[in-house]
């Protein structure tokens, strides 16, 4: 059976963390959304995620729909999830 890849643009948002930020990618955006790592458990800063970072070329970085700041929330809490840690948003 062939699968049809995901058309341009709309694949799964992806999530990494590397101790200090979790690294989102939405589509064709990114954003880096600050975290602390405090044993099993970290801390998602909330506050500071208003803008995706601005792309080669743009003079300012567009800001994050709500729509998207929930897909972007998704994307952690499943990262976290897949590494088996407990994850709070503040």
């Amino acid at each position: 059976m062939n699968k049809t890849p995901p058309a341009r643009g709309r694949r799964k948002p992806l999530a990494s963390f590397d101790g200090t930020a979790f690294h989102v990618e939405v589509r064709d955006r990114s954003v880096d959304v600050p975290a602390v790592l405090a044993g099993d458990d970290v801390h998602v800063e909330l506050d500071v995620v208003t803008h995706w970072t601005a792309a080669e070329g743009e003079s300012e970085a567009p800001e994050i729909s709500i729509e998207d700041l929930g897909t972007v929330l998704d994307a952690i809490e499943n990262a976290a999830e897949e590494a088996g840690l407990s994850i709070w948003f503040e």
